[in-house]
């Protein structure tokens, strides 16, 4: 399909590709492939379950199932019936405050008891069987021509909590359909069709990336990262999206795969993209890597080039505003604002952050950034991540990135506390694996700080602590820190 034609949602583009190419295969998912028909006539099954439960339009449903095929049949289904899907997971199960604003809740895990929650399913594997393996004839396949207006709810969504408390927001369709258009346009070539998917369709990224698959009629390939390499050899010139921490695990495990065809875009999610990883992504891995600059509230703000600069995509508004709201000084460092018909509108159940962050149609971030030109932006970070080191401000993400090229470093968080840590001193926290010399690395490190700090303090983790989507939790990270150092 053109570029050019309307997005369809989901259940349309099954039902359309259904009739026209029934057989050919929708979804790869194990040793199991489903066709259009196969597909079309699942969510037409799950729309007449899900009705009968008692989900309707409007209806908050949260979902925890690693099922992944179902898991897409679910949300396709109620995108039919108008129910707003939220995604939950195995570790929200026991007190997530994203169960309090669920309607209903299914899930694969032992339910929590929730009073005045009545509608709670358990999805067994008895039940799921028998769902996608019973006689699917006699369902409308019609009813997946469905309508959706600008306003409707798509899904319930949140943003990732790495400084402290969940903000929740309903993703609606126009903005949906304004990323869609994007990511056609800009991430997905015009031969290539095909998506893998490592990550539940309940993260904003599988979804839309399996969304435009299925509008141009291509394969959704739900794999995980131990199996990509040998997906991509049996499924080639696939797009994909990867979280960063992922890419640094490949690098590590696979430093020189020997691949027949690569990925033919890969979009890069959790953080930016150092310039070496990006050299071995296009390398190995994919024809193009694409890194950029967005948040849960605005999508997709600039496109990440090497060296750090961005371009800031078309029809994407960007402004530098002082503490107070006013236009900053061109180029000088300010509070990014941003106005884009991609970003949302409203926090759920919070008009008072709602009032101070959405302002006469601009979303005001909590990240800093300058623009050097028109229509460039280069972003240094979030604004209560500043290191206060001498009463000033020094934004920590040059300086991460720049430590993160030393071998063995996959990831650097700066932090700095007065309180703690004491007046004028950092903590550097380094991510990695120590492969050999660790005086070596240590070495490298500490002539990258000297250039700014007199005094820092060096703490080695395996793993930081990070969000479903992979962003470094700096409150948890803070946390451990501060745990070490009373020790």
């Amino acid at each position: 399909m053109s570029n050019n034609c309307p997005i369809m949602t989901g259940a349309q583009s099954v039902l359309a590709w259904a009739k026209k190419t029934p057989q050919a295969v929708a979804v790869s998912y194990a040793i199991n492939k489903y066709s259009y028909l196969d597909l079309a006539y699942h969510i037409s099954k799950f729309v007449n379950e899900l009705e009968k439960l008692g989900i309707k339009s409007g209806t908050i449903v949260g979902i925890e199932c690693t099922h992944r095929y179902l898991t897409l049949v679910l949300i396709l289904a109620m995108e039919v019936i108008k129910a707003v899907p939220a995604g939950v997971f195995k570790d929200d199960l026991n007190g997530s405050d994203v169960i309090t604003r669920c309607d209903a809740l299914l899930s694969e895990a032992p339910i929590p008891d929730r009073p005045g929650h009545p509608l709670s399913i358990c999805i067994t594997q008895a039940w799921v069987a028998s769902t996608l393996n019973s006689d699917l004839t006699g369902f409308d396949l019609n009813r997946l021509d469905h309508i959706m207006e600008d306003d409707d709810a798509v899904s319930l969504g949140g943003t990732s909590a790495t400084t402290g408390k969940k903000k929740y927001f309903i993703r609606k369709r126009a903005p949906i359909q304004a990323k869609l258009k994007l990511l056609s346009d800009f991430f997905f070539a015009e031969t290539t069709t095909d998506f893998i998917s490592l990550y539940s369709v309940m993260i904003t990224a599988g979804y839309l990336g399996s969304v435009l698959a299925l509008n141009r009629g291509g394969k959704i390939v739900l794999s995980s990262l131990d199996d990509l390499l040998a997906d991509l050899e049996k499924h080639p010139g696939c797009h994909a999206t990867l979280l960063l921490n992922d890419i640094s695990y490949l690098s590590e495990f696979y430093p020189e795969p020997h691949l027949t065809r690569k990925l033919s875009t890969v979009r890069v999610l959790g953080s930016f993209l150092p310039d070496n990883m990006r050299s071995w992504l296009e390398t190995y891995l994919a024809d193009r890597a694409v890194n950029s600059y967005s948040s849960n509230e605005t999508s997709q703000v600039s496109e990440v080039q090497p060296g750090g600069a961005g371009i800031i995509y078309p029809g994407v508004n960007v402004k530098i505003v002082d503490d107070h709201g006013n236009p900053a000084t061109p180029g000088a460092v300010g509070i990014i604002a941003v106005k884009s018909p991609m970003m949302i509108s409203e926090y759920a159940w919070n008009s008072e952050l709602t009032e101070k962050q959405f302002v006469d149609g601009w979303f005001i971030s909590s990240d800093l950034g300058y623009m050097p030109e028109a229509n460039k932006l280069v972003v240094l970070g979030r604004a209560d991540d500043m290191l206060i080191v001498g009463g000033h401000k020094v934004p920590p993400g040059p300086i991460e990135a720049e430590v993160k090229l030393v071998d063995g470093v996959s990831d650097c968080v700066l932090l700095s506390d007065n309180i703690l840590f004491g007046v004028g001193k950092v903590v550097v926290c380094i991510e990695g694996k120590i492969n050999g010399d660790k005086n070596r690395m240590q070495e490298s490190i500490t002539r990258i700080l000297f250039r700014t700090f007199r005094s820092f303090t060096l703490y080695y983790f395996g793993k930081f602590p990070r969000t479903e989507t992979g962003k470094v939790q700096r409150k948890d990270l803070h946390k451990r820190v501060a745990d070490a150092a009373a020790r």
